[in-house]
């Protein structure tokens, strides 16, 4: 088109050159259908640039106004999205405030606008699972998975057999999935789930290294997932009194995990009814001698001490001589001084006790401190300073 129109101009031009080299303006006659029609050359130029000026003011309007449809759809699109978002946003705040009613209905609110349809129906099935209409989460997980891979829908079908209580075929669903792909971290994480909840301890044991290596769980999930695991293994080996099995299930837990307080209680209190008293001393000296910082109460500290005052310990004189040794090379360690009021009153040492707790109390003021320092008062019959730690240490704790 634009090389038609150069051609055209350049004619024109060529033609108005041999005019006026000529001296001949010339002129051009029209006739058609009856109708003559007759103009100066220039004139007739002059027309044609009118007539291509008037076609295209009206292509410029005809353009603009299919733009402006288009532009005023494309707004409209933008705008329903942003709306279906806006509900999403208020669909995860509700979920977090646990108002699953509302956070249903958001959720669904505008979800077919949306240019993320499956955190949509992700929301609305945990909301709904929470609600109890567990056949309308597993509808919805399915929906979240509809543009997904055919792994992504068998994982939604397991989940929703979860859902359902249906363990054991969730778990052949999974299993299928492994078969393909044997690290996949979604179906590793989600088939220890099932194994959980169908107590199929051995398998989750079994199956905890891959989820620590290949998914993305939590330190404290993979905590709570390895103490139930075990903890039936530990309930075992006391009954059995084996305390080989004992030590074997504590030190698979201590491959995967740092053992936190509830793992620690269950193998202690083990120990303890295994009359393994001797292990038991030993693993908190091991403990304490870990310890970077004796001289303060620091949380971890604090823990360990609890550990140590919540057992069942009868004469425990190892720790006693070893904690009495290291106070000669460490008079300043005062967490070392309340590890000794504590074993010194399971010895039914109440004097050694006191003595022990009052000089670690000078340094170490806080509720936990002046709660040991009560107890040890009240066994000493010492009523008036017992109640008088009491009412201190509640009030360090209010503060």
């Amino acid at each position: 088109m634009i090389k038609m129109l150069i051609l055209f101009i350049l004619t024109c031009l060529f033609l108005a050159l041999g005019a006026v080299l000529v001296e001949e303006k010339g002129y051009v006659l029209i006739n058609l259908a009856g109708y003559v029609w007759e103009a100066s050359f220039f004139g007739f130029l002059f027309v044609l640039l009118l007539a291509y000026l008037g076609f295209k003011v009206i292509e410029t309007f005809l353009i603009g106004l299919f733009r402006a449809r288009r532009n005023f759809s494309a707004w409209r699109s933008k705008s329903k999205q942003a709306s279906s978002l806006q509900s999403l946003s208020s669909a995860i705040e509700a979920l977090f405030n646990q108002q699953w009613s509302r956070a249903q209905t958001l959720s669904l609110k505008q979800v077919h606008n949306s240019p993320i349809p499956a955190s949509h129906y992700l929301i609305a099935a945990e909301a709904s699972k929470q609600l109890g209409e567990l056949d309308e989460s597993s509808l919805y997980q399915l929906r979240a998975q509809q543009g997904g891979s055919e792994n992504d829908k068998q994982l939604a079908t397991a989940k929703s057999l979860i859902n359902e209580e249906k363990f054991a075929q969730a778990i052949t669903t999974i299993e299928k999935v492994l078969e393909r792909n044997n690290k996949d971290s979604a179906a590793l994480l989600l088939l220890a789930q099932a194994y959980q909840h169908n107590q199929q301890f051995e398998s989750l044991q079994n199956i905890l290294p891959k989820v620590k290596k290949y998914t993305d769980i939590s330190p404290t999930e993979l905590k709570a997932m390895c103490f139930a695991a075990y903890q039936a293994q530990f309930n075992q080996a006391v009954e059995e009194k084996n305390l080989s099995l004992l030590e074997q299930s504590f030190k698979q837990i201590h491959k995967l995990v740092e053992p936190n307080q509830p793992i620690l209680q269950v193998y202690l209190a083990g120990l303890i009814k295994l009359e393994a008293n001797q292990q038991a001393e030993k693993f908190f000296i091991k403990l304490f001698e870990q310890t970077d910082n004796l001289t303060q109460l620091n949380r971890q500290n604090e823990n360990n001490l609890k550990l140590l005052n919540g057992l069942q310990f009868t004469q425990p004189l190892k720790l006693i001589a070893w904690l009495e040794k290291q106070l000669k090379k460490q008079p300043d360690a005062e967490l070392l001084k309340i590890a000794l009021a504590i074993c010194a009153l399971k010895n039914s040492d109440v004097q050694l006790a006191q003595q022990a707790m009052e000089s670690a109390i000078k340094q170490l003021k806080s509720p936990y401190s002046y709660q040991l320092m009560g107890d040890i008062y009240q066994q000493a019959g010492i009523e008036g300073k017992a109640k008088l730690c009491f009412q201190k240490g509640l009030e360090l704790a209010i503060n």
